[in-house]
């Protein structure tokens, strides 16, 4: 009885089989093999081709301006290591002629190691900023001279950043 590999359904000859026709078997299994061996030539060259765009789009490692270049995900967790974290605002709030200092809140997850703020109505520019100081919650604005009394009469612009 005759059998068939696995893989390729090629022919296996048997000592037990009644009528071998070697030339037949032979150039059957031949032709299996060729056309197999075209058809993974064919993949590979679409794989190679698909593996050419794809380092196309993603670029070379060793064009990275990142100091890890072993791979992109290294690369990405680097530069998010190295991510600013900023908040920016205007804070209101109403003058009340003795109180010369103001905390805002800067809403970021640590104490800012960069800040700027500057006056930003008429009461507020009188009193002029004399310094002003962060910490992990707010930064602290302090005032030469208390802005006046009135409602809404004090507005600080400010920038935050980590």
């Amino acid at each position: 009885m005759a059998t068939y590999t696995t893989n390729y359904n090629l022919y296996k000859p048997n000592a037990n089989d009644s009528a071998i026709q070697v030339d037949t078997s032979l150039t059957d299994n031949f032709v299996a093999i060729d056309t197999e061996i075209k058809n993974r030539q064919n993949e590979i060259s679409s794989n190679n081709t698909d593996i050419s765009n794809l380092q196309t789009d993603v670029g070379t490692l060793t064009n990275l301006s990142t100091v890890d270049k072993s791979n992109l995900v290294s690369a990405v967790n680097e530069v998010n290591g190295k991510f600013i974290e900023s908040n920016k605002g205007a804070f209101v709030a109403s003058g009340d002629g003795a109180a010369v200092s103001f905390n805002i809140p800067h809403g970021l997850s640590a104490a800012p190691s960069f800040y700027v703020s500057q006056e930003g109505s008429a009461d507020t520019g009188t009193a002029e900023i004399s310094h002003v100081t962060a910490d992990a919650t707010n930064l602290i604005v302090t005032f030469k001279a208390a802005p006046a009394a009135g409602t809404s009469n004090v507005t600080i612009v400010w920038k935050a950043e980590i």
